[in-house]
């Protein structure tokens, strides 16, 4: 079941939608090699070195453990005022 939200903002146009159907168009009249589509995120190249390169440093170097999460705690004391506190 979708929250009437999601109902309602499936109903909106979408630019990302027009381009990625303007990329499938133009696949089929110049073939899909000649169209590099970006429009939702999954290129059809590699991504350059630099960013391989950067993403491993940044994934061998973190400090994580493999996961993190936050835990917000809020109570209300009676008044108006509600007062949270932030685990990590």
């Amino acid at each position: 079941m979708l929250s009437k939200e999601v109902v309602e903002l499936s109903k909106q146009h979408s630019i990302i939608r027009d381009i990625f159907e303007y990329g499938m168009k133009r696949a089929k009249e110049v073939g899909a090699e000649n169209v590099f589509d970006f429009s939702i995120g999954n290129p059809s190249v590699p991504a350059p070195k630099e960013i391989d390169e950067t993403a491993l440093r940044l994934l061998k170097n973190s400090r994580s453990s493999g996961y993190s999460w936050i835990y917000k705690q809020c109570w209300s004391t009676g008044s108006k005022r509600k007062h949270c506190q932030v685990f990590k």
